[in-house]
């Protein structure tokens, strides 16, 4: 519990600074893990660490390591992040959503999140590529904790 307790902090300590504008210091060079994109002295590095070596992020790029640090979140990202959490359990639904096409790098990880009721989508559609607004955000990990056996209630704010 305490591990998926921390796995889910970092995670969202991540998607946070996806959002933010860089505030690491200028670069050395060197290269985290093989993320050529990633200065391994950068304040982030530690966490982008974690999540790639506990298979809870990886790569944005099918053909190199790539992190993508300044990049944005879209929706299919961070169902795919929550997915890995939990450690990608067996599905074999189709997607409930029409613009989820089957074998798609987040297939699995919607049709996961639609069965736990994580996600609802929008009139039928899931939107994949759409970027997240903080509002959804927390209405994903709230609900992802809710499943997940965390407890949810409101006791003040961070």
């Amino acid at each position: 519990m305490k591990k998926k307790l921390i796995s889910l902090l970092l995670s969202i300590a991540m998607l946070a600074s996806l959002a933010l504008p860089a505030m690491a210091e200028e670069s050395t060079g060197t290269a985290l893990d093989g993320y050529t994109d990633v200065d391994g002295t950068a304040w982030y590095a530690e966490a982008v660490t974690y999540v790639i070596e506990n298979g809870i992020m990886g790569s944005t790029s099918t053909d190199a390591k790539l992190f993508a640090p300044d990049g944005t979140v879209t929706r299919a990202t961070v169902y795919q992040t929550l997915y890995n959490m939990e450690g990608r359990p067996a599905v074999s639904a189709a997607s409930p959503f029409r613009d989820v096409a089957a074998g798609a790098w987040y297939t699995q990880a919607v049709v996961w999140a639609a069965q736990a009721q994580i996600v609802t989508g929008y009139d039928g559609a899931f939107t994949p590529d759409g970027n997240i607004t903080r509002e959804q955000l927390a209405v994903m990990l709230y609900r992802y904790a809710q499943t997940a056996g965390y407890d949810p209630a409101q006791g003040g704010t961070a």
